[in-house]
């Protein structure tokens, strides 16, 4: 009984509001581009989106969650916007403790067949990813290991 008398309210709302023709109030807000090399940090709590596609690939530590790194796609509306390897994520500008601009990782075409020696473990497989900070490597069940450099290591 109730639910039938809050879905005659809604009807009843509805058929009050104004129709629009097809295609009025749909048209996007004009694309926005940032041609500068450096993330706009004045730009990301800005209303408008805008999109960063020279800045590169950046660093974001966010609190209590792991480290993120990614092509910066765009900022704005309290939000920035990463591709990364997994898939491109939105996240929420409250939540991040840092942003740092980094190099891009060098991707080997093909992969490199390698074996690494570490304390304790002989790792072998195919380089999918080569960055500053280490390697990521497809072992040969299908499964992938991020083996970061210590310091001092080559």
């Amino acid at each position: 009984m109730l639910r039938t008398r809050v879905w005659a309210m809604l009807l009843a709302a509805a058929a009050l509001l104004p129709l629009s023709p097809k295609g009025v109030g749909t048209e996007q807000a004009p694309r926005r581009v940032y041609e500068g090399l450096l993330v706009p940090m004045g730009e990301i709590l800005r209303p408008a989106r805008i999109e960063t596609p020279r800045v590169g690939w950046v660093r974001l530590e966010r609190r209590g969650l792991p480290v993120l790194e990614g092509r910066l796609v765009a900022v704005g509306q309290g939000t920035l916007e990463l591709a990364t390897p997994g898939g491109e994520l939105r996240l929420a500008a409250p939540e991040l403790l840092s942003l740092t601009q980094i190099e891009p990782p060098q991707a080997l075409e093909g992969g490199e067949r390698v074996r690494i020696l570490t304390p304790g473990a002989v790792w072998l497989g195919t380089v999918r990813e080569r960055g500053p900070d280490g390697v990521l490597l497809e072992l040969p069940g299908g499964a992938h290991a991020q083996l970061s450099r210590l310091e001092g290591d080559t």
